[in-house]
């Protein structure tokens, strides 16, 4: 979730979508990172597995990604006018 949170703020913040998928991306991967090698091989507080960072690195890839597509289509969605019938 918190990589959500990142990935749109960096849109509203630059309106840069390749830079909100990097973002994304990036801070994904270093907190998979970060958990496996020291929350659960350093402190012991849990089980170490690579595929389990492989698992963390894909799912934040394809969140960013995701999440970048409903920026997008949200922005192209038009607004609907309203007529006003009574000066007609």
């Amino acid at each position: 979730m918190k990589l959500n949170i990142n990935t749109d703020a960096v849109v509203k913040f630059t309106n840069k979508v390749g830079l909100s998928i990097v973002s994304g991306l990036v801070s994904g991967i270093a907190v998979g990172y970060l958990k496996e090698e020291v929350y659960d091989k350093r402190w012991n507080k849990g089980t170490y597995d690579k595929k389990d960072f492989y698992a963390t690195s894909w799912g934040s890839a394809v969140g960013s990604i995701c999440l970048v597509v409903l920026i997008d289509n949200n922005k192209k969605k038009k607004k609907p006018t309203i007529i006003n019938y009574e000066n007609i």
